[in-house]
């Protein structure tokens, strides 16, 4: 089985990777690591030149978490480049050279360069997960590979950007995820399988969003074995499509007691130690 996975740098899709290849033993061909701006509100986030609009989209505490989140990915590549860090969480290149899976970075996966790429390795699979680039019908209407989405959600609910921050808004602490084709209409394509375990307690933000990752990690490995075809979704969602958090939702959030990190969940991101849901 031949698989490319498609990701946005993120702690959820790094945890994810780390969890798929040294805890549930999967394979992979190549990485395919987007390197176009995120786009937010219809505008491409830069870097420093936002800052002021990121504060005023999401508040202070939102915008600090976005932070802390690229602050523990340059934790991850320190710590990846020490061979006595092994039981840590790695970076894509310390995975890449511990597994022998290509990494290719490219601004726009529908490109010629990338499909001409995607071509050679000729995978059975493309899959895509916390990254926001939009396939195209051109990708998408070929036989090889199959495009498949990991979505955090038991779809059709909560179809978006964001549903780990939707669901701890409203207090549903279930991990849930769906593998799902990927089609023109964003997170409605026709549904291979889903999985939920309820967790009664959850501390943090990062720390659902590990759940959710070893859970997909899992849902992913299982499918790979027994692969099955698709079944249409469901029409309507009782949680429809949600963009990303508005900035009145963070504040609610906040008001209930919900924390986007805690010390207890770092800890357990940097040194590999959430295996379990």
């Amino acid at each position: 089985m031949r698989i490319i996975l498609g990701v946005l740098p993120s702690v959820y899709s790094l945890y994810f990777i780390n969890h798929y290849l040294r805890v549930q033993k999967g394979t992979l061909e190549a990485v395919v690591v987007s390197t176009k701006p995120v786009v937010i509100d219809r505008r491409p986030v830069l870097g420093i030149p936002d800052i002021n609009f990121l504060i005023q989209r999401f508040g202070f505490s939102y915008f600090g978490f976005l932070l802390a989140n690229q602050w523990l990915l340059s934790k991850v590549n320190r710590q990846s480049e020490q061979d006595n860090e092994s039981s840590k969480l790695w970076n894509l290149t310390r995975l890449s050279d511990e597994y022998g899976f290509s990494l290719i970075y490219a601004d726009d996966f529908n490109s010629d360069d990338t499909i001409n790429i995607i071509n050679e390795i000729n995978p059975n699979y493309f899959l895509i997960n916390g990254c926001d680039q939009i396939l195209s019908p051109r990708f998408l209407n070929r036989s090889r590979p199959q495009a498949i989405n990991i979505h955090p959600s038991l779809l059709p609910d909560d179809r978006g950007v964001d549903p780990v921050f939707q669901k701890l808004l409203r207090g549903d602490l279930t991990c849930s995820t769906s593998l799902h084709q990927i089609s023109a209409e964003i997170d409605r394509g026709p549904i291979y399988c889903q999985s939920r375990q309820d967790l009664g307690s959850v501390g943090s933000y990062l720390e659902f969003s590990m759940a959710h990752a070893v859970l997909a990690s899992e849902i992913l490995q299982s499918f790979l074995q027994n692969p099955n075809e698709p079944k249409p979704q469901k029409e309507s969602a009782q949680y429809p499509y949600k963009s990303w958090p508005q900035k009145h939702e963070i504040q609610q959030f906040k008001q209930q007691g919900g924390r986007f990190l805690s010390k207890a969940a770092i800890n357990q991101f940097l040194n590999f130690t959430f295996t379990h849901c």
